[in-house]
């Protein structure tokens, strides 16, 4: 085994990507892992349901609710009535939407991890979790998301993210089958879809080997921009050093 070796969380690559002082405090214990948002809290009862449906266990409205009222008590901190009423409505539209496509769910919370070897010849693993895999009318796999935000979801984005692009690949070399990204926009009622290409796994390739070579090597630094006004490390940020 080489001793430049690497093991990679999902998050912890994202959150490299996202601003290197934030990974930096992240790992250092001064900051969470994962910072409170509303799709968390909401994806926590989403995939209770979707895990339910898998089981062939279809739970009703006001199970949901329940469900989510528990969240949103435990979590008055950050959810407030807005917050919460909005959760519950993206709940209900989510719930809604299932029933009438008939949806139906092959997996939730499925685990991968991808080797890829680094610029000094040293293997690197990135392990993470697809979310949720749905199943099509035509049979074939699909990574479903759902976007809960007031906006469009935009196409170029859904087709360029990194993220989805890493879980792919994992359910490629896993299962040796292709699968697709279904986007479900709850606010616009609206899908939008993708696929990936090899090139697509290439440009993966590349900024997997060019972070950890960037980890490893301890390069971190601020990354200035309007993510800094609503980032959770603004105080720390300015005394990092």
């Amino acid at each position: 085994m080489n001793e430049k070796d690497i093991t990679i969380t999902e998050d912890q690559l994202w959150s490299y990507i996202a601003c290197p002082v934030h990974y930096d405090l992240v790992q250092k214990g001064i900051i969470s892992e994962a910072p409170h948002t509303l799709t968390n809290f909401i994806n926590q009862v989403a995939r209770g349901f979707f895990s339910n449906l898998m089981d062939g266990v279809v739970i009703s409205e006001d199970s949901l609710k329940q469900q989510w009222d528990e969240v949103w008590r435990a979590n008055t901190d950050y959810i407030d009535d807005k917050k919460g009423i909005h959760g519950y409505a993206c709940l209900i539209k989510m719930y809604r939407w299932a029933a009438n496509v008939r949806l139906r769910i092959l997996d939730v919370a499925v685990p991968y991890n991808i080797l890829f070897q680094g610029r000094e010849e040293q293997l690197i693993a990135v392990k993470g979790i697809i979310p949720v895999i749905a199943v099509t009318s035509n049979m074939k796999p699909e990574i479903l998301v759902m976007d809960y935000g007031d906006k469009h979801t935009n196409q170029v984005r859904t087709d360029m993210n990194l993220r989805y692009t890493l879980q792919c690949l994992g359910f490629k070399q896993q299962s040796r089958a292709l699968i697709g990204i279904h986007v479900r926009n709850l606010k616009h009622d609206t899908d939008t879809y993708s696929v990936r290409t090899q090139e697509d796994y290439l440009r993966l390739e590349r900024t997997v080997t060019d972070v950890s070579w960037c980890i490893r090597n301890k390069l971190f630094y601020p990354r200035e921009g309007l993510n800094c006004l609503s980032c959770d490390t603004a105080g720390a940020c300015r005394f990092w050093h």
